[in-house]
Parts: C-alpha cells; structure tokens; sequence
C-alpha cells in the first residue's frame, strides 16, 4: 500500500493537463487492485475535473460506494451476496422439511424432526461454509450499532429525502445485518435477549439453564429492550400461560388468607 502511494506522487505532476489528471485519477479510483485508502484519497481529487463547479456533485455517493467495498470487517459486496445465497440455500432446507410435515400438531416432535433435518450432511456442509465466510471480527455489539445507525437513517428518512450515500449505507447495513441474524451467535444473542424479557418467576427450569449457558458464551453482551424478541413457540406459550394462571391463583389465594385469616388461628 506504501508502494503504490509513493508511485501516485511520484507520477501525479507528470500529469498537469486536465483531461489527462481527470483520466488518471478515475483509472486509479475504478481499478479494484489498488488500496482502499488510495481510492478514497483519489474520489477527493478527481471531484473538481469530474464535477464542474456549480453542479451537483456526486462526490459523497463516491466515496460511500468506495467505503462500502472497503468494509472494515470484510464485508465486500461478493461476500454479502455469496452468504446470502448461501442462507437463502439453509432455509431452503428448512422449508422443504415443513412442506413435508405441514402444519405442526405436536411441536416437541416437530422440532425435533427440524434438528434431524440440521444433522444432515447437506446441511451441516453450509453450515461450514457460511462460518467460513463470515468475517469472524463482526460480533452481537456491531450489529446493535447497525441497527442503530439504521434507525437514525429512518429517522432522517422522514423528514427529508435520504442523500444517494444515505441509501448505499443503507443498503449495505441491512444486508450485513440480514446476513448476521442467520449466525447461530445471531441466533443465540436472539434467544438470550427473548429468555432475558421474560421475568424470572415465568422461566422454566430448563430456560433458566439455557440462560445461564448463554449468559457465559456471551457475558459481554447486555439486555436489549430495543431489539425484537425471538418468538416463543407455540406449545411453550401454552405451557407459560398455565404456569402463570397456577402463581396467580397461588398469590391470589395467600392474599385473601392474609387478608381474612381464620378465627383462632
């Protein structure tokens, strides 16, 4: 990278006539092969010879297209649409399988037909290859940051037109995020975020463990009342429902002993 910016100014003040920096300087910004840095540092420089002055410049869209080829966790456009159709493949899986099944009539022997349909060698072998792909420095808190710099665009959305570099920034943050939420850290920060929002007296046993187990792979990660819950499904919602009548009937019965205890107790 140090080579190829001590070439550009070595070879920038053989170039003064305009047309001639104008086409330099858009043959350096535009080859793929040369440092991010530099094509950045260039997208400046070419503005006045691209953009006559008084025009509207597309110097900003530049440079966001530019940032988003150089992300710094090696999200590349190849590689967002490589895992996405990767997942797009995972889900098709998954998808075949509740064709098959239909509608789920008992939801402990469906979802354990589903972890079946994980263990096979098809699976498993995207399953690898997604891992293999996915830069491995982009954790649960850059994602939140994603997610909230795409709520502050949608913010600026609604009182004014986003800017061509607002879009492309948006389009990247919500296919870096797409691409996270179908990791099993995507997954596991969903489930210990949804077992978090459910207050202690209405966890299961079983839950509290997983919770425990998942508050140790990820102790950095803090609850997120922002983010959306992992949908319970549905047979453990039947199951809450009944435990949460069973402490209310309890609470409501010790009340009414406290209130009007027996005579001569």
């Amino acid at each position: 990278m140090q080579l190829a910016s001590v070439a550009f100014s070595c070879l920038w003040p053989v170039f003064s006539a305009p047309a001639v920096k104008r086409c330099f300087l858009l043959g350096v910004m535009r080859e793929a092969k040369s440092p991010a840095t530099l094509r950045l540092r260039v997208a400046g420089m070419v503005a006045p010879y691209v953009h006559p002055r008084g025009e509207p410049s597309q110097l900003e869209e530049m440079r966001a297209a530019l940032m988003v080829g150089a992300d710094p966790y090696g999200f590349d456009p190849g590689t967002l649409e490589s895992l996405r159709q990767d997942q797009e493949r995972l889900r098709a899986l998954l998808k075949r399988h509740e064709d098959e099944q239909g509608l789920p009539w008992n939801f402990a022997e469906y979802y354990a037909a589903l972890e079946k349909v994980k263990q096979t060698p098809a699976y498993v072998e995207l399953e690898k290859r997604i891992a293999d792909k996915f830069p491995a420095t982009y954790k649960e808190l850059d994602s939140r940051l994603d997610r909230a710099r795409l709520t502050e665009l949608e913010e600026k959305g609604k009182t004014r037109p986003l800017t061509a570099a607002e879009e492309i920034e948006q389009r990247h943050l919500r296919a870096r995020l797409a691409c996270y939420a179908e990791t099993p850290q995507g997954a596991d920060c969903r489930r210990m975020n949804s077992l978090r929002a459910l207050s202690a007296d209405l966890r299961f046993p079983e839950e509290e463990e997983e919770l425990k187990g998942l508050e140790a792979r990820y102790p950095e990660v803090p609850f997120d009342p922002t983010h959306e819950r992992l949908i319970i499904p549905g047979e453990d919602n039947l199951r809450r429902a009944s435990l949460a009548w069973r402490k209310m009937a309890s609470k409501a019965s010790t009340d009414k002993r406290e209130r009007w205890p027996r005579s001569g107790s």
